[in-house]
């Protein structure tokens, strides 16, 4: 991994070095964690939080690993090994996402800012309901007698609720300790 002050791409890495190799160290437990599972990747479907089901899903996922994406640099490692790479979400759902957040950011003063981010929270609520629910439902109709299926999740989803009736949820890390999730960028 790069210093913090190094170009990647053309543009500066905004995160502080100590960050850096918190996520590089997180990374490297995952991957080890996923070896310690004695699961062949060949028997690995692998599902990706915001990668749409659209026929390009390898190629979105190398560009990513090409940018320094650690998280897209091991899902391709385990593809290279085998493993198989599913669509994930839906991609209208995830463009209804983006369009709430773009009214979000297009807002202006603090009155307007504050009903656009209250207006976004309800909203962003709803449409994770909606992408959970299409995610467990790609999960149970494309894993494959064998398969284990391997979840690369952000901390907002909710997937082991829908999915304990069909599968043995197992994490390889602890959910994050945050309350809430504006409380990851206010970790001192």
């Amino acid at each position: 991994m790069r210093s913090s002050t190094a170009a990647q791409n053309g543009k500066e890495n905004l995160l502080p070095e100590e960050q850096q190799n918190i996520i590089t160290d997180m990374w490297r437990g995952i991957s080890q964690k996923i070896s310690e599972t004695n699961i062949p990747s060949r028997a690995f479907r692998i599902y990706q939080d915001a990668l749409p089901v659209c026929g390009m899903e390898r190629s979105i996922v190398e560009k990513l690993a090409s940018q320094n994406s650690l998280n897209h640099q091991l899902v391709l490692e385990l593809l290279n090994k085998g493993a198989r790479l599913e669509g994930t979400e839906d991609p209208d759902i995830l463009l209804e996402e983006s369009d709430s957040l773009g009214k979000l950011l297009q807002s202006t003063g603090q009155k307007n800012n504050l009903a656009a981010l209250a207006e976004y929270r309800a909203k962003s609520s709803q449409v994770m309901e909606k992408r959970d629910a299409f995610i467990a439902g790609r999960i149970r109709s494309t894993i494959q007698p064998g398969e284990t299926p391997l979840i690369f999740m952000g901390v907002r989803h909710k997937l082991e609720q829908l999915l304990e009736t069909n599968f043995i949820v197992a994490y390889l890390i602890y959910r994050l300790p945050f309350k809430k999730i504006r409380d990851i960028g206010n970790q001192s």
